[in-house]
């Protein structure tokens, strides 16, 4: 859970939020991705130590949601509007 939360952080300051609420969104959807994805990717790769992974999943388990959220509802999310 720690280093799921670490990768969160390194989420905030490497995708430049500035927003509090982006902060809490990536440092808790980074624990709670890597603590429940983890263990399990560890198993499906055959890595022992699952820490490492946890962080990389922490750092990027806010895009990915994003990503699959976007994906599979497209609308749900507000997309910012693009410049004509």
């Amino acid at each position: 859970m720690v280093a799921g939360f670490c990768g969160g952080v390194v989420n905030i300051f490497h995708f430049h939020r500035t927003k509090p609420l982006e902060w809490v969104g990536a440092t808790v959807c980074g624990s709670l991705s890597a603590n429940y994805l983890a263990c399990e990717a560890a198993m499906y790769l055959g890595t022992k130590p699952a820490i490492p992974l946890a962080f990389v999943i922490g750092w990027l388990g806010l895009k990915w949601s994003a990503r699959l959220i976007r994906n599979h509802f497209p609308g749900l999310l507000f997309e910012k509007e693009k410049a004509v």
